[in-house]
């Protein structure tokens, strides 16, 4: 009996963990194909479009993030083997706050995916459009949930290597054909970290947005949780953090490069713009699309691990011989769930934002204290109040496009955990 339920732990392990085994070159490769999905291609090249070099933000915001994370995982790093942020969280603040935060990821993940279906749809549009994007899309999908399910993250962080790699060498091919365009760029567009298209304000929302989210992401964690150790696991974080910054600038020049010669209202239009003149070029077209696609499935798979994780073991606590099984259905499940999003929601960095914006307001400010809980007697029950409330503000101001809520969402956060410790110990 004692054997059966090692092999089934094992199996466990292996399929949501990769064994927990992962170097730190499997690390980071795995970590920059996942960073580097719809937002971090499709998105930021729509942005680039849109405000110019204050787009490369997006990922210089996102290495900040890692490597906030790099300084402060050496403290909340366990030999435990955590398969999901929620259960790591739940350690330390108990199984409300485990279950309420598996539920926010869950949402959140799954408008994150169905990003990377939306992009993949728009790409079939543009790049193939004597083929259906709804059957494109949904064969692409079936290919990454297929390999998903079968291989786990051992397969998922196999093929991110193959991804980053596609994806890189694509942006590469991309530039060197519109090296001639960079005379053309709007000089305005260049001016950095603000311009007249990119406000002081909007860098406050994107830092208060994506700092916390490459910082607290289930993605990103459920990359860690793969490490051989902490050495390896910080590393990884640090290469990651570092090598985001040059890859920025892949991908935002071609935009700004075309931005000098036409403009776009919308953020799928560079895209068209990018088809129009790659179009001459057969094998960087090929090659830039290949790259795109890359991007996008790099990230749905990752995603859809870790909201499978998160559903298996946080959320239904599904156990038994058949636990892989369960785990394989429901990347089945949210795969579905996620394309049927696809079909309503069409804008990429909205969605995004949305998204982002829920999940941060009520978990960033916990995770934060996790180090200080001791010192400043915070309580359970009053981190289980502070991610119910500042969520729901942060949800709220998402759906009414209310950016300094994520500010207030935060303050409001760190008040209530005061609060509700104060006057639990009061009456204790």
């Amino acid at each position: 009996m004692v054997n059966i339920k090692f092999d089934i732990i094992m199996k466990e392990k292996y399929f949501y963990l990769a064994g927990r085994d992962i170097n730190t070159a499997g690390l980071v490769f795995s970590l920059l194909a996942t960073i580097l999905g719809a937002s971090s291609t499709v998105g930021l090249i729509g942005l680039a479009f849109s405000v110019g070099l204050p787009a490369a933000i997006w990922l210089a915001l996102g290495s900040v993030g890692l490597f906030l994370l790099s300084l402060s995982y050496s403290r909340f790093y366990t030999e435990r083997d955590n398969y999901t942020i929620s259960e790591f969280l739940g350690n330390q603040y108990g199984p409300e706050v485990r279950n309420i935060t598996s539920w926010l990821v869950l949402l959140s993940w799954c408008g994150i995916i169905s990003v990377q279906i939306i992009a993949l749809q728009k790409l079939i549009n543009v790049f193939i459009p004597q083929l259906p994007s709804f059957t494109g899309s949904l064969v692409i999908t079936f290919f990454v949930v297929l390999y998903t399910l079968l291989g786990g993250q051992k397969a998922v962080i196999f093929t991110d290597k193959i991804q980053f790699f596609l994806l890189i060498l694509g942006f590469i091919a991309v530039n060197f054909v519109f090296v001639k365009f960079y005379k053309a760029i709007d000089l305005r567009f260049l001016k950095f970290p603000v311009n007249e298209y990119y406000s002081f304000r909007d860098l406050l929302y994107f830092i208060s947005i994506l700092v916390p989210v490459y910082f607290i992401g289930p993605d990103i964690h459920s990359r860690i949780f793969c490490a051989r150790n902490k050495n390896v696991a910080v590393k990884a974080l640090k290469i990651s953090a570092i090598a985001l910054l040059p890859i920025s600038a892949l991908i935002v020049f071609p935009a700004l490069a075309l931005s000098g010669t036409s403009k776009a209202s919308n953020e799928y239009e560079p895209i068209v713009l990018f088809f129009n003149y790659l179009v001459n070029f057969s094998p960087v077209f090929y090659l830039f699309l290949i790259a795109l696609v890359s991007a996008l499935i790099s990230s749905m798979d990752t995603c859809l691990m870790t909201s499978s994780a998160i559903l298996i073991r946080d959320i239904l606590r599904l156990s038994g011989k058949n636990r892989v099984l369960y785990a394989r259905l429901s990347v089945l499940s949210i795969a579905a769930l996620a394309f049927a999003l696809s079909l309503y929601y069409k804008n990429i960095i909205e969605v995004l934002k949305a998204s982002y914006s829920v999940y941060t307001s009520g978990i960033f400010v916990p995770f934060l204290l996790i180090p200080f809980k001791k010192r400043l007697k915070i309580t359970n029950f009053s981190v289980f109040m502070s991610i119910i409330i500042s969520g729901f503000i942060g949800a709220v101001s998402a759906f009414l496009g209310f950016k300094a809520g994520i500010f207030y969402s935060y303050l409001i956060s760190g008040i209530i955990i005061c609060f509700f410790s104060c006057l639990q110990r009061q009456a204790l």
